[in-house]
Parts: C-alpha cells; sequence; structure tokens
C-alpha cells in the first residue's frame, strides 16, 4: 500500500509541475550566469577599446601640436628670409 502511494505521488501532476518548475528555474540560473560570465568580458573589451581610443587621441593630438609647431616655425623662417 505505501509503495502505491509513493508512486502515485511521485507521478501525480504536482510532483511533475514542481519537478518541471525545478528543472526550469535550474536552466534559468545557469543562463542567467552564463549571461552575466559574457556581460562582463564585454565590458572589460569595451574598457580596453576605450583605453586604447584616448591613448590615440593624445597620441593624434601631439602629432597635430607637433605640426603645427613645424609649420609656425617654417612660416616665420620663410616671412624672415622673404623680408631679408
Amino acid at each position: 500500500m505505501l509503495g502505491k502511494k509513493v508512486k502515485s505521488t511521485l507521478s501525480s501532476p504536482s510532483h511533475r509541475n514542481r519537478k518541471r518548475d525545478t528543472t526550469l528555474i535550474s536552466v534559468l540560473v545557469f543562463s542567467l550566469d552564463l549571461q552575466r560570465d559574457e556581460n562582463e568580458a564585454l565590458r572589460a573589451a569595451l574598457e580596453r577599446t576605450l583605453a586604447a581610443k584616448q591613448d590615440d587621441l593624445r597620441l593624434y593630438q601631439q602629432i597635430m601640436d607637433e605640426t603645427k609647431r613645424v609649420f609656425l616655425q617654417g612660416l616665420r623662417q620663410h616671412r624672415n628670409d622673404a623680408s631679408a
């Protein structure tokens, strides 16, 4: 008699629903963990990309400043040569 009761409890709709819900929750938790890991990896990649872009912009600014300095120096030299 006890065996029949256990068997009928295990195969009851509410037991199957609980088992399905537990499985679904496990799958969702696993999926959420994967998405969190991916999000952290993407965030780190974005931060590295932004840092590299800032370095590039600093270098570009230095090049522009140096180009401007050399141009103005050449222009002054040209004016001095033309007036002499």
